[in-house]
């Protein structure tokens, strides 16, 4: 192992590394070394024996050179200046607290795969402190396989931001794997991606502790995200997804350690564009707490992002979601939440569920509600009202599922503040004296109030609720099969 490495250093396959415009000194000599080439990955030790102790100099100058080392693919057989999915090496983050002062870590090898592994011993273990305000890892190049493991990463902007704007898509591998790594103190953003589509992204076990005004995690559009068993409890934004299609968020909890001075949102989706997306993403077995909540917080949040924030028009880690409605061509739909639950403040003005985006459909919210929310599903004062040639909206379906019904402000939990936007079943009653949830008798509201299908009866405009009885029996699998209500909202 010591000779392939004298071989490595004969050869210049160590020699003249460079991070940004700042020349890295050789890595030492000495036991350490030898685990450089192990299987096991590179030791940060390997290069310098002093890391961990408190000297920020050493520490920064260790962990640039076994980046560069792995990533960039440099002095091992059969690379040819990048790291490929088949000999990526993994950074080894030994027990100790690692000072990083460097401006990120980054590659400048034109053929840039983007396949690094950064690995500690345990969140509890492993600490990498950022001691200037950058990322950790900043990149502006397709990253095809990542992997942070067991790590706890603290202050900084964020862990791990990319702004390239290339797709990097499932044909060429694709992949984001977070698990069990605490993210503490970040400014920004934990997470981002500015990709149009980057999928395989999974966020397992970890723990988010923002700055005031942060976003936890920029997941970029593409399918087969897994957002699972995590803690966000301080910051701005939790997760925003930029859409995408096969989302599953599961088993998550969103709670305030502290007061915060703007209004909190849990789970943020956004539509891409003009093109319709949201398809298959899946929210259940979340848990949205009301600690430290605050009257504005918002659980659930469909609105496009603003724009010229940050560092690039790109850094959607930086974006806050926007007020104004998108263009009316932006479409969510086939999404599904279910057992999920949601518990509010006394006092609360904002809806479980809040949009700007006037084009929802096709999409079920199956949850469970406790505390005093004033409505489930608010749309925001500029959304337009729903009209003849929304039809989607009309095939949403809410079920009202609370776990207290006594705790529901003013004794009536109203559906949506817009008629039209889809078929409501009440099985407890808890809608019942409820005002503006349906349409008057007498109203034409210029829309039938739900999508209309063959072999239904009683449904038309006006419709203030109907029995399962009402239907006809092959519809509903026998009318006796349900003793609640359909409403319409």
């Amino acid at each position: 192992m010591i000779k392939r490495r004298e071989m490595l250093l004969a050869s210049g396959g160590m020699a003249g590394l460079v991070m940004g415009s700042r020349a890295l000194p050789e890595p030492q000599a000495g036991e350490a070394a030898v685990a450089a080439g192990s299987g096991d990955g590179l030791d940060v030790r390997a290069f310098r024996e002093d890391v961990g102790i408190g000297r920020e100099t050493a520490d920064t100058d260790a962990l640039e050179m076994a980046w560069r080392h792995a990533v960039d693919g440099r002095g091992r057989p059969g690379a040819a200046g990048f790291a490929s999915p088949t000999t990526r090496m993994q950074i080894r983050v030994p027990d100790v607290e690692i000072l990083y002062g460097g401006d990120g870590l980054k590659s400048d090898v034109p053929n840039f795969r983007g396949v690094f592994a950064l690995v500690g011993h345990g969140m509890g273990a492993s600490r990498i402190r950022l001691t200037s305000p950058r990322y950790l890892v900043d990149i502006d190049k397709p990253v095809l396989n990542m992997l942070m493991q067991d790590l706890q990463i603290v202050g900084g902007k964020g862990a791990y931001r990319n702004l390239s704007t290339a797709a990097v898509g499932g044909s060429s591998g694709g992949g984001a794997l977070f698990e069990r790594v605490q993210f503490s103190d970040y400014s920004v953003c934990a997470l981002a991606s500015s990709s149009p589509d980057d999928p395989f992204w999974h966020v397992l076990f970890c723990k988010f502790t923002g700055q005031d005004g942060s976003k936890c995690a920029v997941i970029p559009p593409g399918d087969g995200h897994q957002l699972n068993g995590n803690w966000w409890n301080s910051g701005r934004y939790g997760f925003h997804l930029r859409a995408g299609e096969n989302v599953l968020v599961m088993g998550n909890r969103f709670g305030g350690l502290r007061k915060a001075p703007q209004p909190r949102c849990d789970l943020w989706i956004e539509p891409v564009g003009r093109r319709s997306s949201g398809q298959g993403i899946v929210v259940t077995g979340n848990k949205h707490g009301n600690e430290n909540d605050s009257v504005a917080d918002m659980n659930v949040l469909f609105a496009a992002s603003e724009t010229g924030h940050g560092d690039s028009v790109v850094d959607y880690g930086a974006h806050p979601h926007s007020e104004v409605p998108p263009q009316s061509s932006s479409v969510l739909r086939g999404m599904t939440f279910r057992d999920n639950e949601h518990t509010a403040i006394s006092g609360r003005r904002r809806g479980a569920f809040y949009s700007t985006i006037e084009r929802i459909g096709a999409s079920i919210f199956a949850d469970y509600y406790d505390g005093s929310l004033p409505l489930l599903f608010e749309f925001a004062k500029g959304v337009p009202s729903l009209s003849d040639g929304n039809w989607l909206a009309q095939t949403n379906e809410i079920h009202l599922r609370v776990t207290k019904p006594a705790g529901l402000q003013g004794a009536a939990l109203v559906p949506c503040n817009r008629p039209g936007f889809g078929m409501v079943y009440d099985q407890l009653g808890v809608a019942s004296g409820a005002q503006g949830v349906m349409s008057d008798a007498g109203e034409d509201s210029g829309f039938p109030i739900i999508f209309l299908r063959d072999g239904m009866k009683g449904f038309g405009r006006g419709a203030k609720g109907v029995r399962l009885s009402d239907l006809e029996p092959d519809m509903v699998g026998g009318a006796s099969s349900f003793d609640g209500h359909i409403r319409f909202c």
